[in-house]
């Protein structure tokens, strides 16, 4: 079966509408037998237009006392909530904490709440569809960011030394970005409790970092590091001066590298490799002043500036289908109190109309078209429904990508 990603794939497809005494309610897994009972018990088939097309993702409201897994750019995973109207994405989940207050407010920055989570307001949920009970809600046309370009979301990648803060550590940014604001909160034995950025400011790459420590009196020293076979090497360093303690911490995309400084008159004078770790591709090294030290890179927020896809954006893998019609679109069928019960999305061979010759309705109904169905997308069994001549009726249908990609309008 082909994935449907982009919506021009919807062409030449139709709304299957028929009635069939098998399978229960529900969604239905498409197979060949399923596919023959679509074609055998088919009614008739309705060209679909492209306004009954719509891009939606599951509508996510928010409960408390959960784990809200929070925006990773490799991950298909939905990391989105609704409260009310409004539409929020999960930044930081506080290192997998359970969410105890819900996200409020429609603040350009981030939204930091006690709890340690950070939520970004993007927009609003369609008017028409606050109140409906539906799992999902359209994409909106477009999101709402006035975040730039190379915003921080959070840190990742964090690596820090056991010993606890007396004081409430500083923080710097070694990057080419400006005006990041971070919020950071301890304990009362001087753990951090939550290290949250308030405002992402802009211009940061993903090759920038953050150094975090109750000490940044020693200035000047630097470690350069080369990756050899997966581990780390030293390469060189630079003295520096007023380093009375110190401590290097190595960032990377491996695990275990570590290195031993050794001072003279707070001068850094050898660097030892202890441990030169595994898996590492890169790897940055900070020299602190301090045996209290966190180093960290930084994840960039999902919205580069005005140009984010929100369908990307809010992880939308799902079409839906809204058909309304009556007897008079059923092909040529003339036929009071019509009983359906089966909807399908599927492919045609040609731009016809596709009827089958439905049992049910053997000698009360003409056939007009008949073509062979190409594919079958989509099935679903309803409660059944009697169509009126004088009725019209909305049936609703989704499609869901089975690879977890993401749909393109």
């Amino acid at each position: 079966m082909k994935i449907l990603r982009k919506m021009t794939q919807f062409a030449r497809m139709s709304f299957a509408v028929g009635y069939t005494a098998k399978f229960n309610k529900g969604e239905i897994q498409v197979n060949d037998n399923v596919i023959n009972e679509v074609y055998t018990s088919m009614i008739s088939a309705i060209k679909i237009e492209s306004p009954e097309i719509d891009l939606v993702t599951e509508r996510n409201l928010y409960i408390v006392d959960r784990v809200y897994p929070q925006y990773d750019p490799k991950n298909s995973t939905a990391y989105h909530v609704t409260v009310g109207d409004n539409i929020y994405i999960c930044i930081s989940n506080n290192n997998g904490a359970i969410s105890k207050v819900a996200p409020s407010g429609t603040l350009l920055n981030n939204i930091i709440k006690s709890d340690g989570y950070v939520w970004a307001y993007i927009g609003k949920v369609n008017s028409d569809e606050v109140d409906q009970e539906t799992p999902f809600i359209s994409i909106p046309k477009s999101i709402y960011s006035s975040r730039e370009i190379g915003s921080i979301a959070r840190l990742k990648d964090v690596v820090e030394t056991t010993n606890n803060f007396d004081v409430t550590p500083k923080y710097k940014i070694i990057g080419t970005g400006s005006n990041a604001i971070f919020d950071i909160s301890l304990t009362d034995v001087g753990d951090i409790s939550y290290i949250s950025c308030a405002n992402g400011g802009f211009g940061y790459s993903s090759n920038d970092y953050i150094a975090i420590s109750d000490n940044f009196d020693g200035t000047g020293a630097e470690v350069k590091l080369k990756i050899v076979n997966g581990a780390i090497e030293l390469e060189s360093f630079t003295s520096g001066q007023n380093y009375t303690e110190c401590t290097i911490l190595v960032i990377g995309d491996g695990t275990d590298g570590t290195l031993s400084p050794t001072t003279l008159n707070g001068q850094l004078t050898d660097v030892t490799v202890q441990d030169g770790g595994k898996d590492y591709t890169w790897a940055k090294a900070f020299v602190f002043s301090s045996d209290r030290a966190i180093l960290a890179s930084l994840e960039l927020m999902p919205m580069n500036g005005k140009a984010t896809d929100p369908a990307y954006l809010l992880r939308a893998n799902t079409w839906r289908i809204k058909k309304t019609l009556d007897i008079k679109d059923m092909d040529g069928y003339v036929y009071d109190n019509l009983e359906i019960n089966l909807v399908s999305l599927i492919d045609q061979y040609n731009d016809n109309l596709v009827a089958g010759l439905n049992n049910k309705y053997t000698g009360n109904v003409q056939l007009k078209h008949a073509t062979e169905v190409k594919e079958v997308f989509a099935v679903n069994k309803i409660e059944p429904i009697i169509i009126k001549t004088d009725e019209r009726i909305t049936l609703t249908l989704t499609v869901k990508l089975d690879d977890n990609k993401i749909c393109q309008i």
